[in-house]
């Protein structure tokens, strides 16, 4: 597959990725992988990210759509030996390659027991996949959403996957709703293990400032029709949660950084 289910039903074009790892030489020439402790973007606009941030911890984003595809996406992929995707699926529907066909394609299945067998079968290795769309408000003069993607099952994945499902659910979208991508370097403490990794956390954010960039952002073009689907009650008792929210990220982060996951 060359784009997931997500980016081939995305309405906006995606514009660029939005990382927080980097690659860099060492005196050989030899790449090597870095992880950061802010956000860094690629791909064709990221110049217009770097004249808005210069190596933030925090980005003010925005969803466009409540449909999970085009905004907050998790799967499963599976790789066979060869790095080749032999397989995907989000938990309870899967697709596996058919080796054996004379015209290879993806065969769908929602039963675990061939998941199981053919993984066994064919040495297959899955990893999870948590992707995000979003528009950057503070970023002018070019219209796209941005992507963001972890592997981080342990950290990143429920941090985001829990504030965007735990918004949604109270406040009946999370369209035009203003959240910060935040990262934060958190320390394994296994026995003679000290390795650091980014923590990425989405915390809604309602503040006076937010809200305005935003709303200078819909006048600059985007459609404003669905700027309506929060109303006031809703609008208020999103405000009530944000400092609940917050705690919560900060106990998650602190738990996992304490038992050096």
């Amino acid at each position: 597959m060359s784009e997931s289910i997500a980016e081939s039903t995305t309405r906006l074009p995606i514009i660029g990725t939005i990382r927080t790892g980097e690659k860099r030489k060492n005196a050989a020439g030899k790449e090597y992988p870095v992880s950061l402790d802010y956000f860094v973007a690629r791909g064709q606009f990221a110049s217009k990210f770097d004249e808005v941030y210069s190596k933030p911890d925090q980005i003010p984003v925005v969803f466009i759509s409540d449909d999970d595809r085009q905004s907050c996406y998790e799967r499963w992929d599976g790789r066979d030996d060869h790095g080749r995707l032999a397989g995907y699926g989000d938990g309870l529907n899967y697709f596996l390659w058919n080796y054996a066909g004379d015209r290879g394609q993806y065969v769908p299945t929602i039963n675990r027991d061939d998941v199981v067998k053919f993984s066994q079968k064919y040495n297959i290795k899955w990893r999870q996949t948590l992707t995000i769309y979003f528009i950057i408000p503070a970023i002018r003069g070019v219209f796209g959403v941005w992507k963001y993607e972890t592997h981080g099952e342990k950290s990143s994945i429920n941090n985001i996957r829990d504030t965007y499902d735990e918004i949604k659910t109270m406040a009946g979208t999370v369209v035009n709703i203003p959240f910060d991508l935040c990262v934060k370097k958190a320390i394994s403490n296994k026995p003679d293990v000290k390795t650091s990794y980014p923590v990425v956390t989405l915390v809604p954010n309602l503040s006076s400032e937010n809200m305005e960039t935003l709303r200078n952002f819909l006048q600059s073009g985007m459609d404003t029709k669905r700027i309506g689907i929060l109303n006031e009650k809703k609008f208020a008792a999103l405000g009530e949660h944000v400092s609940d929210a917050e705690i919560v990220n900060s106990n998650q982060l602190k738990d996992k950084t304490d038992h050096g996951t």
